[in-house]
């Protein structure tokens, strides 16, 4: 693969771990920054499993790694982060079987959507990138914990995350939506769930990492902006940032230096592109993150009484 053999100096240099016979389960990894992810580690021998909401796209995710790496292992799973439902099955099925997880890769989101809803009626954008993400690894946590060796686990922010303002009177944004605004917060609160989740899985078998690949073209900006205005933002984004290949490297990075709670995100100025490098976690970041886990937790429990 063309755009992994580009990469190949840094990964020779930062990237000597044995991944064979490890399963690295990526949401989101049929395209963009995820699909890379899982090329890099289906080289290196994992066994992949692509959890995705689209069949045929994933068909052709597992078509092109296969093409590269014939020998990889990749299997695909359904999972919507939109919808409670789907959450709940691909959780079942895990356990039902008895999936032996050695990373967890949270990396699946939606990006710039207009006004939207999920299967819950929650707004689209903050019901997926992170209210979909807290139920899923709630659900999945005692599962992780259950198994008698070390687990990974990464959530993936962005760099948008730092221009989150979250209005908790108004959290899912229904009183005054703004697209950019729902995105950022939706990344903020991803944050906060991962200094959540720092707390319930201290001194465990889980160790745990947050990156954020900061600004690249990848499919979720064609799907915010069709049609010319996507085209320009694609050439606009290839000439002033890095491409989703390079924008992977942070969760690679991760798994490869294994230090518990670290951060990673590009080097480059203001963290927009670059090679990445482990970064301090700015103390704003930690602002009222009990309040995002405590509204959020009601969310998901008047949610679940409704259905």
């Amino acid at each position: 693969m063309k755009e992994i053999d580009k990469l190949q100096k840094w990964l020779d240099k930062n990237s000597k771990r044995d991944y064979s016979n490890k399963t690295v389960v990526i949401t989101g990894g049929n395209s963009g920054i995820g699909f890379y992810l899982a090329s890099i580690l289906a080289m290196k021998h994992a066994n992949i499993i692509l959890p995705v909401r689209n069949k045929s796209r994933g068909e052709e995710a597992k078509r092109l790694i296969l093409e590269s790496y014939p020998d990889a292992k990749i299997t695909l799973m359904d999972l919507d982060l939109s919808s409670f439902k789907s959450i709940e099955k691909f959780v079942n099925d895990i356990i039902k079987n008895n999936i032996d997880i050695d990373i967890f890769v949270n990396n699946a989101g939606v990006f710039h959507m207009p006004k939207n809803q999920t299967k819950e009626g929650l707004e689209l954008t903050i019901g997926t990138n992170f209210i979909g993400v807290k139920y899923l690894n709630d659900l999945l946590k005692d599962y992780l914990l259950s198994l008698k060796h070390q687990v990974e686990v990464i959530f993936t922010t962005s760099v948008a995350s730092y221009r989150g303002r979250i209005n908790y009177d108004d959290f899912m944004l229904d009183k005054k939506y703004n697209k950019f605004r729902s995105y950022c917060n939706s990344k903020l609160c991803v944050t906060h769930y991962f200094i959540e989740y720092i707390k319930d899985v201290e001194n465990t078998n889980i160790k745990t990492y947050l990156t954020h690949p900061g600004t690249t073209y990848t499919p979720l900006i064609k799907k915010a902006y069709p049609g010319i205005f996507g085209s320009i933002a694609k050439v606009g984004m290839r000439i002033l940032f890095h491409l989703p290949n390079k924008a992977c490297l942070g969760m690679v990075l991760a798994l490869e230096k294994q230090k518990d709670h670290a951060y990673y995100a590009p080097r480059g100025l203001l963290e927009v592109s670059g090679y990445p490098k482990e970064v301090k976690f700015r103390k704003r970041l930690y602002k009222n993150q009990d309040k995002t886990i405590k509204i959020s937790t009601e969310i998901i429990q008047k949610c679940k009484a409704n259905n």
